[in-house]
């Protein structure tokens, strides 16, 4: 069984199981049971199933995973080279998935590799007070120092013992932060389907806090947080999810795990908090946590997670994905925040897109295309066919008020920082706020460009007169009114 061109990547676990069946059968493999596709993964479809390696003729059938691209993804990475790194973590004692097989996309449809499907549960909310597990504080207490542990021994990898330095590619210029400053920059405008101006200010703040280069490069996880470990009574069980993987500087592991959107689910309040996190890593790494360099990959940790969230719109905008995307607003305010211009409560104002009929649009669509197929009771069919009743006949608001009050306050707010930085300027007369959606976006489009410019006159300004009263209030409202 081949794909190319022309022909549609099987999408079904029916469809994927010969295509799995040629993959593994050089290896020997046999008796593939159907796949069925497992719930969560954001950036990669996973199907389970099983089959019989040569070794297992007398026993049980060996549990795998097939972890394979999808159609559209938020983060863009590769198969071929999450392979060859888990083959080069096999041999350093880190708890990973053995590796069987690695398909370039003509067999599967779109690239994809077989590894083991190890025992154990994964939930983000592990440490939580909800205790999906029912730990309890004693164990997730624990289980929060294992993994601080855990983390240490990701960095203290020998890169070149480990053969490491040939499967990921070093960072231009050995700078990991500037590499990375470059492409979520990139990632940003490629991302975005109106202008994000707090997005531009966060990353106007990273610019100016770009720390030195470290010393030695070391393996970064990419993706290191409770969702990413299998569990069992005996501990951690593995460390999934390496597809974000590279060398680069250990800080951006701990900025991402302590950053503003997970901070609340990576503590156990009371029995293991961030600092003793920390603490517990710098033992086992063998480096210092150094303070301004950890800030700043906390910035770039919720400045990343905005701009996945951007794209995400922008695929669910755009019929890409069957995941549905709400704006990120809260994201985007957390990724300001996490600069230290605005409070952490202050309220900044939401994206434009996706339109309340965008939203209802994809959800229609989600409903025909993918869950519709996949429901076989009649109660549940009948209660869809309610549900895309209701959604035909919404007369659903598109935002035209709350758009014209948000034009408005960025209209003023600008007029303020203008007589700041202007003042010796007349204000121009104010002409009327269009009328249609349409307008009114391009209309403060313009305006957030314009503002994202005073922002950075102004925060010059301060930097020069720090106790310029005026000129922080205008800044802040500013700032507000993004």
């Amino acid at each position: 069984m081949t794909t190319g061109p022309g022909i549609p990547a099987p999408e079904s676990g029916l469809e994927l199981r010969p295509a799995i069946a040629e993959l593994l059968d050089p290896l020997g493999f046999s008796e593939v049971s159907t796949p069925t596709r497992l719930g969560g993964g954001s950036s990669q479809e996973n199907w389970a199933f099983t089959a019989r390696a040569p070794s297992d003729r007398d026993g049980e059938p060996r549990s795998l995973l097939l972890r394979r691209d999808p159609a559209s993804g938020v983060v863009d990475t590769s198969r071929e080279q999450e392979f060859k790194l888990l083959a080069a973590l096999a041999g350093t004692g880190l708890p990973v998935a053995r590796v069987h097989a690695l398909d370039d996309g003509t067999l599967c449809g779109r690239p994809a590799m077989v590894v083991d499907r190890l025992p154990g549960q994964a939930h983000r909310a592990l440490l939580r007070d909800k205790d999906p597990f029912g730990l309890g504080l004693e164990r997730r207490g624990a289980l929060a120092d294992e993994l601080a542990r855990l983390l240490g021994r990701v960095h203290r990898v020998d890169v070149s013992e480990a053969g490491l330095d040939q499967v990921l590619t070093p960072p231009k210029g050995s700078d990991p932060a500037q590499a990375e400053l470059t492409r979520w920059t990139a990632e940003l405008r490629a991302a975005a389907l109106e202008p994000l101006p707090a997005l531009e200010v966060v990353r106007d703040w990273l610019e100016e806090h770009v720390p030195p280069p470290v010393s030695q490069l070391r393996l970064v996880h990419g993706d290191f947080r409770p969702a990413n470990v299998l569990v069992s009574d005996r501990g951690i069980e593995t460390l999934l999810d390496w597809e974000l993987a590279r060398l680069g500087d250990p800080h951006d592991d701990l900025g991402w795990y302590t950053c503003s959107v997970y901070r609340a689910e990576h503590s156990v309040p009371g029995r293991f908090e961030l600092d003793e996190f920390l603490g517990r890593w710098s033992e086992q790494a063998g480096l210092a946590v150094e303070p301004e360099r950890l800030h700043f990959w906390q910035v770039m940790s919720t400045f990343r997670l905005a701009v996945i969230a951007t794209r995400a719109v922008r695929n669910f905008c755009e019929g890409t994905t069957d995941r549905p995307a709400a704006p990120p607003a809260r994201v985007v305010q957390l990724a300001l925040a996490e600069t230290g211009l605005v409070g952490a409560g202050q309220q900044i104002a939401a994206p434009m897109r996706p339109r309340p009929s965008e939203v209802v649009a994809g959800v229609r669509a989600v409903l025909r295309d993918t869950i519709e197929p996949e429901l076989t009771s009649g109660h549940a069919r009948s209660r869809l066919a309610d549900i895309r009743a209701v959604l035909a006949q919404l007369d659903w608001d598109d935002g035209v008020l709350d758009l014209r009050r948000r034009t408005a306050e960025l209209r003023a707010a600008l007029v303020i920082c203008r007589a700041q930085l202007e003042p010796a300027e007349t204000a121009d007369e104010p002409t009327p706020l269009p009328e249609s959606y349409e307008d009114l976006q391009a209309e403060r489009e313009q305006l957030a460009e314009a503002a994202v410019v005073a922002v950075r006159e102004l925060r010059a300004r301060m930097k020069v007169q720090p106790g310029d009263a005026a000129g922080r209030a205008a800044l802040t409202a500013l700032l507000a009114a993004l």
